[in-house]
């Protein structure tokens, strides 16, 4: 399958950083990819990219298949037809319905503004991204498990939310053998003593169970992970420890993974020793996970699991979600 892949033009200099010592520059960059369209104007010197997208049917024979793919156009010259060689190696394995590997990921189409003002205006039109999308929601699931990306969000918290957004996708991945690793929880550290912990037992407790409960009825926990604590930094390690251990003894048998307190990744001797007992995946961001290779190692043979994940971090050259920032 072929189609256009889209375009979003950089206007403004961002204020972050993308590569150190060089400012990202203005123009357009290659982003969405536009499945629901097939051709597309072009003039001039413009340029114009398409995502084309080769699937192996299960059972096919291992081999190296060849083709051509057929480029055509009109103009004022008359038609044009170009042909481009092709070829496809097809493995001698197959791969599962979902990632081999565990991919915790958010997926939550929301307009991120500190203009307050601004937020509101662009949620208001009828044809914005975060009005619209909704009305695509299945094909949303499958273009992202297409991709090995199960519809997901490490920042659940409430059972309204996976009630709305998440459970008839579940539902459906489920149904198609593709639900891969997914959030049922989101957790806080927790305050120490007092009113403070009294109301985070109460009211995490409460939600977390809930969600629990309610994905155990449909059958919907294969794959189920906790994430608590986002980024946070070392010196609260304890707040987070006892909210972790805590989680762990309501739900023993459910993963959780952390990205914060993250140094040394629960290894013996490293500042993150504590959590080692209660958290299962720790999930530094790239450049400090790189910068610690050694200790990644020591980190599974320990028979933990480190990972790593992007973000709007780290710096070049290491993997971030930057448009303006050199994908390879």
């Amino acid at each position: 399958r072929a189609c256009v892949l889209g375009y979003g033009e950089v206007t403004e200099r961002p204020t972050y950083r993308i590569h150190p010592g060089h400012a990202p520059q203005l123009g357009w960059y290659p982003d969405p990819i536009l499945d629901f369209l097939k051709s597309a104007d072009v003039k001039g010197d413009d340029v114009q990219s398409f995502w084309v997208r080769v699937t192996c049917p299960e059972g096919q024979e291992a081999g190296t298949y060849e083709g051509r793919l057929l480029i055509s156009s009109t103009s004022v010259a008359g038609p044009l037809r170009y042909e481009v060689p092709l070829a496809v190696r097809v493995n001698d394995f197959s791969l599962p319905g979902v990632s081999p590997l565990p991919l915790l990921t958010v997926f939550s189409p929301q307009v991120s503004l500190n203009d307050k003002d601004w937020k509101t205006r662009v949620q208001a039109k009828a044809d914005s991204p975060i009005r619209v999308w909704s009305k695509h929601y299945d094909e949303w699931v499958d273009f992202l498990a297409d991709r090995y990306i199960t519809m997901d969000n490490i920042y659940i918290r409430s059972p309204k939310a996976v009630e709305a957004r998440y459970l008839p996708a579940w539902r459906r991945l489920k149904a198609q053998g593709r639900l891969g690793w997914h959030c049922i929880g989101y957790f806080d550290p927790m305050p120490s003593g007092g009113e403070g912990e009294a109301q985070w037992r109460q009211k995490t407790g409460a939600n977390l169970h809930a969600i629990h409960d309610r994905l155990a009825a449909e059958g919907l926990l294969e794959g189920a992970y906790f994430l608590g604590a986002d980024e946070l930094p070392l010196g609260r390690i304890e707040d987070f420890r006892r909210a972790a251990a805590l989680v762990k003894e309501w739900f023993p048998d459910i993963p959780l993974a952390t990205t914060g307190c993250s140094r040394g990744c629960g290894t013996k001797g490293s500042p993150s020793e504590r959590l080692g007992a209660v958290v299962d995946m720790f999930i530094p961001t790239t450049e400090s996970w790189m910068g610690q290779l050694d200790c990644v190692a020591k980190a599974r043979a320990e028979g933990r699991n480190p990972g790593w994940y992007i973000c709007n971090n780290p710096d070049y050259p290491y993997a971030q979600m930057f448009t303006e920032s050199e994908p390879i």
